[in-house]
């Protein structure tokens, strides 16, 4: 069984919640038109504001919260909500500091959440997700297996401003091209690969 997963080169626009939020719905979209069943976005999609700038402070960490649950809504509403879209966000972390973060938002709700220092919340344990018969791990910062995760396909990474697979020892299998907005589709189980450029 293969699952073809969609990982997105994008920029954000520093602290710019209802753009961004715009953008990765724009994303989402044309990969699920393209049949990917997982989108990956890069790290700090949604707030683009790093956790050691003074700005990502409560206001921001709050605001963005309420907008990935309206993203996930908004996604269900418009046919998405059975496809897994992981997202890179400023988040909260342990002491109530700011943190590097990701989200899987999934039929409607933000299923999944996860920093650089290993799981924060949700349903599913160790940052993993299955879709398509594959299990997913997600990783922020590093392509490291998250403690408990189990026998994964590959791990979900984002780091360095953009999103890449990498396989269950932490090599690089599939990454997006450099210097352009556009996305790359990766189909697990199956060896090719193709990539679609351009901007959305």
């Amino acid at each position: 069984m293969t699952a073809t997963v969609a990982l997105i080169r994008a920029r954000p626009g520093p602290g710019e919640l209802a753009a961004n939020a715009a953008k990765i719905l724009e994303y989402a979209q044309r990969a699920d038109r393209l049949g990917a069943a997982v989108t990956v976005f890069p790290e700090l999609m949604l707030t683009g504001i790093g956790p050691d700038d003074p700005a990502a402070g409560d206001d921001l960490r709050r605001g963005a919260d309420q907008a990935l649950t309206r993203l996930a809504q908004v996604l269900d509403h418009r046919g998405l909500g059975g496809r897994h879209v992981v997202v890179g966000t400023t988040g909260t972390g342990r002491q109530d500091r700011a943190t590097n973060a990701a989200v899987v938002l999934h039929k409607g709700k933000v299923a999944l959440a996860t920093t650089a220092a290993g799981p924060l919340s949700g349903p599913l344990s160790g940052a993993v997700f299955a879709a398509h018969g594959h299990r997913f791990a997600v990783a922020v910062g590093q392509a490291r297996n998250p403690e408990a995760a189990g026998a994964v396909d590959a791990i979900l990474v984002l780091a360095d401003g953009l999103a890449y697979a990498a396989d269950p020892s932490g090599r690089l299998i599939a990454q997006p091209a450099a210097g352009h907005e556009g996305l790359m589709l990766w189909t697990a189980g199956a060896p090719a690969e193709q990539v679609i450029e351009g901007r959305a």
